[in-house]
């Protein structure tokens, strides 16, 4: 496992947290040099923790969108997913504290092992708007907590400041993954901007804005840009004959998309200055 993970762990495609630092909550069991937190390990590259399953089984989003329930509901297409569930693993007592993630999409969270807390708090308007001020949630704000076992699926925004706690009296697995649909489109594009700031002291590599790699995704990925996904999404549904409701919905899309991308735009860099 730990020729994987030294990768996956210097790549940044997860985490891993150990003692205090993993630690958000006293259980009275455990000291805190015992505690382990390891997150976003992508679905597909934990075969040293779920065996064969990690490879066999389909992506979360690929499983809700072929649920009787989802095809009964006749929901609206969804517009992006991200492109890997990722396994959280923890002991109890390791989390992560109260935050917002850097993308603005609901998350899917489906329980396979242990005991989970997850709460999740409102959020008000205000201050600047690239400033992650603008919707810190006020102290006597409702909180809404899930208490959630193997099997659970639960859905929330994380847009919304959020906590989640592995309780129980061992180690706590969990799947997640993010999807946007149409009606979230402009939560999502109110995200506010990430200033670019370098990877390490000794790289030269930038980190990029994660809304702005979803809205106009590099070419190298071979993945449309969202205003153009939105527009085939729209023709193939005109066919079908829009309602009022669906039109408004696209129209809503439409134009936070339009101002997500004027707002968060790079500068383009003078040639002289390339040189």
């Amino acid at each position: 496992a730990s020729e994987l993970l030294r990768p996956l762990v210097l790549a940044g495609r997860c985490r891993l947290f150990s003692g205090a630092e993993a630690r958000v909550r006293e259980d009275g069991r455990s000291r805190a040099d015992d505690l382990t937190y390891f997150t976003e390990s992508p679905l597909k590259s934990s075969g040293w923790l779920l065996g064969g399953a990690a490879a066999e089984s389909p992506e979360l989003w690929q499983a809700l969108l072929t649920s009787p329930i989802w095809q009964s509901s006749h929901c609206l297409p969804l517009l992006w997913t991200e492109e890997d569930s990722k396994v959280f693993l923890g002991d109890p007592g390791t989390g992560t504290r109260v935050h917002q993630d850097i993308l603005w999409v609901p998350q899917l969270a489906f329980m396979l092992a242990g005991e989970k807390l997850l709460a999740v708090s409102g959020w008000q308007e205000g201050g600047d708007e690239n400033s992650a001020e603008r919707v810190a949630a006020p102290e006597d704000a409702a909180i809404s907590v899930v208490r959630a076992l193997p099997g659970d699926l639960a859905a929330f925004n994380a847009s919304a400041p959020h906590e989640a706690v592995n309780a129980g009296t061992g180690p706590t697995a969990t799947l997640y993954q993010g999807f946007l649909p149409l009606a979230g489109v402009p939560r999502f594009c109110e995200a506010p901007s990430e200033p670019p700031r370098p990877l390490s002291r000794d790289s030269g590599c930038v980190r990029h804005d994660g809304t702005w790699e979803v809205l106009r995704p590099p070419t190298d990925t071979g993945q449309q840009p969202l205003v153009e996904t939105l527009a085939l999404l729209r023709q193939e549904w005109q066919q079908e004959g829009l309602g009022d409701d669906v039109r408004r919905t696209f129209d809503e899309a439409q134009a936070a998309l339009a101002a997500a991308e004027a707002r968060l735009r790079p500068a383009e860099v003078p040639m002289a200055a390339a040189m």
